[in-house]
């Protein structure tokens, strides 16, 4: 399939400098960009008038949270995990339903522009590969670039929190099943790679050992080593919250980064989401690793985990992807409303406006950025030569480009998606005037409609255990809060809750 994309704005190499061009795809690459072309082409796009811009990446999401949109608030990471990622009885779900989920998620985020996905699945009450599959099989129906791996720990419940060996009843940590097979995860993984990990494709594999604390140093180990093998992304949360500062110094004397870096899994591999709450010296090792951070900004502050320090790991280097987190936690998966948040959360953090963030750098982080954290950065996150043709088309006759000032800043701190008239993906457009060309969108959502008895029925069993357990993860969380560490990420003084 040959296209040329004729006398749009296009968005241009990796400073994204605007400028009226044409652009001629062959299959899914961008074989040439210049002015006036004339070539034979199956499909001529008139874009006068359009702006095209790279493909938005969300660099970090849960799909299996989407059928929890809208269902909490006001709930901090701790004690909101407790109903979202239920620690047992709940599920094994249909596969269909698995598939569906996805697809209410990737129907969202096309829509906005999204065209490459960092999935981080957890499937109940075990990862397999048939729900992988599923996963898989919704990206590639409508046609999105999908990085994917499922959440992998060896450690069962009771033994990722701090202070609970003394506070949980002996009763309750008997209920508990036993740790996962770590094993049958390895095998797990090399199913995954085997079947659909395809370098420069459309679908690839992300190893996701989930946190250092929920995580056996062994196996976290054996994790970063397959990343190395098939050269596999590392991704992983770390320091979210106070509890997690304190967990570290609980569990191992030291920051989780420290720890991190101490047994070997700190590398230009290693993604780390969240980082709300590293010291100046977590910052110094993750620049020096190479390593890349998500910033969640909507998540960070909706679970009331506080405000990353976006401006010293942008002095140190660090480069910075964006990511919604899970539909619980955001409620939608825009990354449109990201780079709004970032753009402006972190103003309000010093007076200094030198370390403001800049719309430009903001704008990298949810193109380039979310790129070299899925390790694909020599294919997608800017529109080039030789680069895949995944790109939004967006009209700037809107109200949003009006009057046209910068474009960048229109991107950031104006836009929220509703001005997109088309993406394409991998050469091929997926989104026309708003309306999904490769999936029947109502007919899909009517299905999963239907199936949330399903879904409803196993989360009553779920929500039982989780109201019993609230009593406990609430005592350790009001403790970890009441300590003084000499780091406070929220925007409050924190003496109003600190124990003296």
């Amino acid at each position: 399939m040959r296209i040329l994309i004729k006398d749009g704005t296009v968005l241009l190499g990796r400073e994204y400098t605007p400028e009226e061009t044409d652009i001629y795809i062959e299959d899914n690459n961008i074989v040439q960009i210049g002015k006036n072309m004339e070539k034979e082409a199956d499909e001529i796009i008139d874009a006068a008038g359009q702006l095209i811009i790279p493909g938005l990446v969300n660099a970090h999401l849960h799909s299996d949270e989407n059928l929890f949109k809208a269902q909490f608030d006001n709930l901090p990471l701790e004690l909101w995990m407790l109903y979202t990622y239920p620690t047992f009885m709940y599920g094994p779900f249909s596969k269909r339903l698995i598939y569906l989920r996805t697809m209410l998620g990737a129907i969202e985020m096309v829509k906005h522009g999204v065209t490459l996905v960092q999935d981080d699945v957890s499937e109940y009450p075990k990862a397999t590969l048939e729900g992988t599959d599923a996963v898989m099989e919704a990206y590639r129906d409508i046609g999105m670039r999908a990085s994917v791996t499922t959440n992998l720990c060896d450690k069962q419940w009771k033994d990722k929190l701090p202070y609970i060996a003394d506070i949980l009843p002996q009763d309750i940590k008997d209920a508990y099943p036993p740790a996962a097979d770590k094993e049958e995860l390895y095998e797990l993984i090399e199913g995954m790679v085997d079947k659909w990990h395809n370098p420069g494709g459309m679908t690839n594999v992300v190893l996701a050992p989930v946190a250092p604390q929920r995580c056996t140093d062994e196996f976290f180990q054996g994790m970063h080593r397959l990343g190395e093998k098939y050269n596999l992304p590392v991704h992983t949360h770390v320091l979210e919250t106070k509890m997690q500062q304190v967990t570290g110094k609980e569990f191992y004397q030291s920051s989780l980064i420290e720890h991190m870096n101490h047994i070997g899994v700190l590398s230009d591999r290693t993604t780390i989401v969240h980082s709300v709450w590293l010291t100046d010296y977590d910052i110094e090792l993750v620049a020096k690793a190479g390593a890349t951070i998500v910033h969640n900004p909507a998540s960070n502050l909706k679970l009331g985990s506080g405000i990353m320090p976006y401006a010293k790991i942008r002095e140190a280097g660090i480069p910075v992807a964006l990511g919604s987190d899970g539909m619980s936690s955001n409620d939608n998966q825009s990354i449109f409303e990201a780079m709004k948040l970032c753009g402006l959360l972190h103003k309000v953090t010093t007076p200094d406006y030198s370390k403001w963030p800049e719309a430009l750098d903001v704008f990298k982080a949810a193109t380039c950025g979310g790129a070299r954290s899925t390790r694909r950065n020599d294919h997608v996150g800017v529109i080039a030569e030789n680069m895949r043709a995944d790109m939004v088309f967006l009209d700037m006759n809107t109200t949003a480009f009006t009057p046209r000032n910068d474009l960048i800043k229109h991107l950031v701190y104006c836009e929220n998606g509703s001005s997109i008239v088309r993406v394409m993906i991998n050469g091929r457009t997926v989104v026309k005037d708003k309306k999904i060309l490769t999936v029947d969108e109502k007919g899909l959502m009517k299905e999963l409609n239907g199936m949330m008895g399903e879904f409803r029925k196993e989360y009553v069993k779920a929500k039982e255990w989780a109201d019993k357990l609230f009593p406990y993860v609430n005592e350790i969380y009001w403790k970890s809060y009441r300590q003084t560490t000499g780091l406070n990420r929220l925007s409050g003084n924190e003496i109003r809750w600190i124990d003296i």
